[in-house]
């Protein structure tokens, strides 16, 4: 019988994030930002529930990717989906405080 600690496992090597990964990766979510608001408008989350439904799909699918042993390009795009996601529920949440403010004005 194989005990767990008799068992070698290598220790993943962590990454080292450099300046122009991080501004790489920005621009990758801008770029898709854009695309969103190009096919589906500027109409925000309905409520915090749609938000939530929305963001746990796209972890879903990122979840289902390392699952599946998905390419990287796969899962960084889901990654993509989710940073937008989260982008738009702020944006959402911005733009319901503006009009609540103008409403009660």
């Amino acid at each position: 019988m194989i005990l767990l600690e008799d068992m070698q496992l290598d220790e993943p090597e962590i990454p080292i994030i450099s300046p122009e990964e991080v501004e790489r990766a920005k621009k990758e979510v801008v770029a898709r930002l854009a695309k969103r608001i190009e096919e589906k408008g500027r109409k925000g989350f309905a409520s915090e529930h749609e938000a939530y439904g929305k963001l746990s799909e796209e972890l879903l699918e990122f979840q289902m990717g390392i699952w599946k042993r998905g390419s990287e390009e796969d899962k960084i795009s889901e990654l993509e989906d989710i940073a937008v996601g989260a982008i738009w529920a702020i944006a959402s949440y911005h733009a319901g405080m503006r009009q609540k403010k103008k409403k009660d004005k």
